[in-house]
């Protein structure tokens, strides 16, 4: 069986659930602005950058949890010094 193209409602839902703007979106998936605006407004989307893009979506959500995680664990650094 062939991979679909995502709809364009799914691939702004997904870019809205990841807080992410057209610009960094695209960014994300290594391709142009105009580009990602095409997708959302009907274009097929490559199954490829589809999958690349959930991928990557939610491995930058992951480092910013951790991100996050690190600094307050050391937001008490320095404290009474």
């Amino acid at each position: 069986m062939k991979p679909q193209s995502p709809k364009p409602e799914e691939i702004k839902q997904l870019r809205e659930r990841h807080g992410l703007t057209q610009r960094r979106a695209a960014r994300l998936v290594f391709a142009s602005l105009r580009a990602w605006q095409y997708w959302e407004s009907g274009r097929p989307m490559h199954p490829a950058i589809w999958g690349y893009a959930r991928l990557a979506a939610r491995w930058r959500d992951r480092k910013i949890a951790e991100a996050r995680a690190r600094i307050a664990s050391t937001s008490g650094i320095g404290v009474g010094i």
